[in-house]
């Protein structure tokens, strides 16, 4: 089934409880083929006992967002998930546990990146340098017939511009540091002998809407 349409139809239930916790879901934070992202809010329960107050208020600090899926995991896939609860890191959105609702939706608890995705990052910044940059190097034209070495005066594509260092743009020093973090998760992984199989821009995202900010798998 597609989620898209199962959620619009079935609608998933607003509240959930996980681990003496009531959990309300807000607004859609993004919609994909398999699943949407919705952010989550934690609420006072009653008659609650110390731990489960000191649990809150440890999982109060950080902001969540709940991953909706309708389709059951595997006993493979739960095994993961149970590894990646008990072995956080930095530089991996930071998993706090699952819930199953009646039976039908698995709903993932998630630490919540406010700066996107690193793809739309990325885009924006090639944006900012198309407007900005003058570059040097020679460079390609869409144009048919047309081999420009100094800037010509219509518009310009080229892949070339994502390496040109400007202000507000993409520079080196930025992009190793985010290799360094993504290489720092996978190997992460590879040590719990987790293989993340679909590592890509949209995949990747950003802890905060800040320029430096910190990359998060």
């Amino acid at each position: 089934m597609n989620l898209t349409v199962s959620l619009e139809k079935v609608c998933c239930p607003e509240t959930l409880h996980w681990q003496g916790s009531k959990l309300t879901l807000g607004e859609l934070l993004g919609v994909g083929t398999f699943s949407s992202v919705r952010a989550v809010t934690v609420c006072p329960v009653p008659n609650q006992t110390p731990e489960e107050l000191k649990l809150q208020r440890a999982e109060g600090s950080h902001e969540m967002a709940a991953r909706i899926t309708d389709a059951k995991p595997t006993d493979d896939e739960l095994a993961v998930l149970a590894t990646l609860v008990a072995n956080p890191h930095p530089h991996i959105v930071r998993l706090f546990g699952s819930v199953f609702i009646e039976a039908r939706w698995h709903v993932l608890l998630l630490e919540r990146a406010h700066g996107g995705e690193l793809f739309e990052r990325v885009q924006q910044m090639e944006g900012e340098r198309a407007r900005r940059c003058t570059p040097a190097l020679p460079f390609l034209c869409t144009q048919a017939q047309c081999t420009h070495v100094n800037p010509p005066t219509h518009e310009v594509r080229s892949p070339l511009r994502l390496a040109f260092r400007t202000p507000g743009g993409f520079d080196e020093r930025l992009a190793a540091r985010w290799c360094r973090e993504l290489l720092s998760a996978v190997e992460h992984l590879h040590r719990l002998d987790v293989v993340h199989r679909d590592l890509k821009p949209e995949n990747l995202l950003l802890a905060s809407e800040a320029a430096d900010s910190a990359l998060k798998v």
